[in-house]
């Protein structure tokens, strides 16, 4: 059968049968299916496919992915819970992202398919968790920097149950930062501030008895390494202060540079990219860098844009993301919807009733007054760090203090600087502030900071 239309005002008579239209039709929708499945497949898409560069940033408080070909950025997560993200690895069981949150003294989980986080663990003997790697079981080895009592160290943390067990505190810590492990189960800390004038360096720890022994120390005072890797028989370790990537010798702790200067400014932490590159997250330069370990040759990968402070880096491996589960028996009819629950969103209030605006050096390291309230009960955490740039957090500095407060009102709190620390600043004249933290049970979390200024004159501390 024959069917003619005719397009009144174009002068134009379309003559065509049902059948070419109907392949007409086929056509085009085969056109827009593959059309789809190629954007489904697209970067940016859930699930992040294996090779994904994920970074935790400390400045954005997110978690970000990265094609490491072309090098776009998505948020995967971003906001509450997070305060101020540092260390994250990636699950291999569940292909989630276990992010390490040192402002909220949680390890948490990211799943990269929706973006939900939830809570690992949280609490002591958790202080001020950094980073760390998976054991052979899966477990995180957390570094902690502020844990026992300030000292710092390492701690087991089941990802499947939160539980927590420390393996190594004391000693020659000062600042753990980065873990690495060895395929004979010789586990590496880097540590900030460890040994004389604070130079740093590697110390291996015991996982069984919590036995220290000295690996490699930094060439010269106020170094700063930070992130470590273990790599075909030898460390690779970055450092802040040096800006660059070094290689140790764990036999004998002589130190070669692989890279230094030049793109890099303050590398952080390091992952591995293939069997000759490493991939260094640089939280200065706001960028995630290739290095070669053959040339030493440091390329952009990806840099500006979502990325703040970047700190913790991993990447997707292969095999993920994990198969969906089977389908299982069919549901039951759906009864009544339950109410919704009610969200708390309500970040808590602070006060800084009193604080010193200036300071001598003896002053801060004794520990300065800070008078401070709160409406309600909250979690809060004063610490000496460098100023806030834009939306980046400053570095800490010395030790963080946690009160519990269980009501509203007002209370006084001393905090101090690390003598390390301490001579860090004043030997580049850094400026300082006091920077509060206040969670609440369900999470919501607000900040305050007040610049402070070291004063060289022997006269006491003026009150804000």
């Amino acid at each position: 059968m024959t069917r003619v239309v005719n397009v009144r005002g174009s002068g134009v008579t379309v003559a065509g049968r049902l059948t070419s239209v109907r392949r007409l039709v086929s056509a085009a929708l085969v056109v827009l299916a593959a059309a789809l499945a190629s954007a489904a497949a697209a970067f940016g898409e859930q699930p992040l496919p294996a090779g994904t560069i994920l970074v935790a940033d400390l400045g954005a408080n997110s978690v970000v992915a990265i094609d490491p070909s072309t090098g776009a950025q998505k948020v995967v997560a971003a906001g509450d819970p997070f305060v101020d993200p540092e260390g994250l690895v990636i699950d291999p069981a569940t292909c989630d992202a276990i992010v390490s949150d040192a402002g909220a003294a949680r390890v948490l989980r990211v799943a990269l398919a929706t973006g939900a986080v939830t809570t690992i663990a949280g609490g002591a003997p958790m202080a001020h968790p950094v980073g760390g790697v998976l054991d052979e079981q899966g477990r995180l080895l957390s570094s902690d920097e502020q844990a026992f009592g300030g000292s710092g160290g390492v701690i087991r943390i089941d990802v499947r149950t939160g539980q927590q067990t420390p393996l190594g505190m004391g000693g020659a810590f000062v600042t753990p930062l980065g873990v690495a492990l060895a395929p004979d189960g010789t586990t590496y800390v880097a540590d900030a501030d460890a040994f004389a004038d604070a130079r740093g360096g590697v110390i291996a720890l015991d996982r069984a008895t919590g036995a220290q022994t000295v690996v490699s120390q930094d060439p010269g005072p106020g170094q700063h390494p930070q992130g470590i890797l273990y790599d075909n028989g030898r460390l690779l370790l970055t450092d802040m202060v040096r800006n660059g990537l070094f290689a140790v010798d764990p036999a004998t702790g002589a130190q070669t540079p692989i890279a230094v200067g030049g793109l890099l400014r303050t590398p952080r932490e390091i992952a591995a990219d293939g069997p000759s590159a490493v991939l260094l997250a640089d939280a200065d330069a706001r960028a995630v860098f290739r290095v070669s370990l053959t040339t030493g040759a440091v390329t952009t990968v990806s840099s500006g844009g979502n990325l703040l402070t970047p700190f913790g880096i991993a990447v997707v491996p292969s095999g993920c993301p994990s198969a969906p589960p089977a389908p299982g028996p069919a549901a039951p009819a759906p009864g009544p919807a339950p109410a919704a629950p009610v969200v708390d969103r309500t970040a808590p209030r602070i006060g800084v009733l009193a604080a010193p605006r200036t300071a001598r050096r003896a002053a801060i390291a004794r520990g300065l007054a800070v008078r401070l309230s709160v409406d309600g009960a909250a979690t809060v955490r004063i610490a000496l760090r460098r100023p806030a740039r834009g939306a980046k957090v400053g570095g800490r500095v010395g030790a963080t203090v946690t009160v519990r407060r269980a009501a509203r009102g007002a209370f006084t709190v001393r905090v101090r600087a690390s003598a390390a620390a301490l001579r860090r600043v004043v030997r580049t004249g850094s400026p300082l502030a006091i920077r509060v933290v206040a969670t609440d049970a369900a999470g919501n979390a607000a900040a305050r900071e007040v610049a402070l200024r070291i004063r060289p004159s022997a006269r006491r501390a003026s009150p804000r």
